[in-house]
C-alpha cells in the first residue's frame, strides 16, 4: 500500500518533537506542515507592567494559546523577583498539552491542559477556585489574541469570576500562503489527508483545493481538530471525514484511524 501523505495546516513545533508528527509517523504517514497564520505580539510593555504591579490582585492567569505563552515568555525574564514568585504560586489555566509544556518550561504551574475545550476549561477553573471564591471575589488575568471567542469569559461571568483581558497578539493569514501551499505540493507530494486546526484554515483549504484540481491530483480527505472547526468547514461546503474529540495529537490520530476504511482519496 502506498504511504499516505498528511498535510497539517499548522506550524511544526520548534522547541520539542511535534506530537502530531510523532503520532502520524507511527502510522507510516508522511507528515507535511504549512503554517496558515502569522502572529504579531503586541502590548508587551503593558503585559510586563501588569504582571509586575498587579500580581496580588489575581488568583491566577489564563493562557489558551501558544502565542499567548510566547508573549508571556518575552516578558518573564525581566519581571521582578517578587512578582515572579507570586505568579509561580498561582495556577496558570491552559488548554492543550503543547501550551501546558510551554507554561511549565517557564517554571509556572499549568492547570487544565487536558480539558480540551473552553467549556471544560471553564468548569476546571470554577472547581479549582471554589474555595477561594467563598472567601473573596476572584480575578483572573486573561492573555488573549484579537480573535478570541466569548465562551470562556461568559462562563466566568456567570460564576462571578472577573477576567481582566490584555491583548498580547494579533493574527492574520500569511501573505505568502498560496506560494507556501504550492511549493509544498510541488517539492513534496500531494496530500491524501489535510488537517485543519482553526476556522481560519478553511481559507488555506480553498487554496489547496484549487491547486490540486488545477494539477489534476486527487481530492484529499479532511480532518478537523474540533467541533468548532468542523462546523465552520461544513458550513462552507466541505465534507469533514474525521473530527478529534479533544484538540490534541492523540485524539486526532484516533479520529483519522476510525476513518481509514474510507480509503485515502475521493473524487472531485
Amino acid at each position: 500500500m502506498t504511504t499516505p501523505n498528511i498535510l497539517l495546516l499548522k506550524e511544526k513545533a520548534k522547541n520539542h518533537s511535534d506530537p502530531y508528527e510523532t503520532y502520524f509517523t507511527e502510522l507510516k504517514f508522511n507528515c507535511m506542515f504549512v503554517p496558515v497564520l502569522e502572529h504579531c505580539l503586541t502590548h508587551l510593555e503593558d503585559l510586563q507592567s501588569m504582571l509586575n504591579n498587579t500580581s496580588e490582585d489575581y488568583a491566577g492567569m489564563v493562557v489558551t494559546s501558544k502565542r499567548a505563552v510566547d508573549a508571556l515568555s518575552q516578558v518573564w525574564p525581566s519581571l521582578d523577583t517578587t512578582a515572579k514568585q507570586r505568579w509561580i504560586e498561582r495556577p496558570v489555566f491552559t488548554v492543550g498539552p503543547s501550551t501546558g509544556i510551554m507554561v511549565r518550561e517557564l517554571g509556572l504551574r499549568s492547570v487544565g491542559e487536558t480539558s480540551g475545550c473552553a467549556q471544560r476549561l471553564g468548569q476546571e477553573i470554577i472547581q479549582q477556585l471554589q474555595d477561594v471564591r467563598q472567601q473573596k471575589p476572584v480575578r483572573l488575568l486573561f492573555l488573549v489574541g484579537d480573535k478570541r471567542r466569548d465562551e470562556l469569559p461568559a462562563m466566568m461571568k456567570n460564576a462571578s469570576i472577573v477576567m481582566d483581558e490584555i491583548l498580547v497578539y494579533e493574527t492574520q493569514l500569511r501573505k505568502d500562503l498560496e506560494d507556501a501551499i504550492q511549493d509544498t505540493i510541488t517539492t513534496l507530494s500531494p496530500p491524501n489527508w489535510v488537517v485543519v486546526f482553526s476556522p481560519s484554515g478553511s481559507k488555506a483549504l480553498d487554496i489547496l483545493y484549487h491547486t490540486l484540481q488545477k494539477k489534476k491530483y486527487s481530492k484529499p480527505r479532511i480532518a478537523a481538530i474540533g467541533q468548532t472547526t468542523s462546523k465552520h468547514l461544513k458550513d462552507r461546503g466541505y465534507e469533514v471525514d474525521a473530527v478529534a474529540e479533544k484538540p490534541d495529537a492523540y485524539y486526532l490520530r484516533e479520529a483519522v484511524l476510525r476513518s481509514m476504511d474510507k480509503g485515502f482519496d475521493r473524487r472531485w
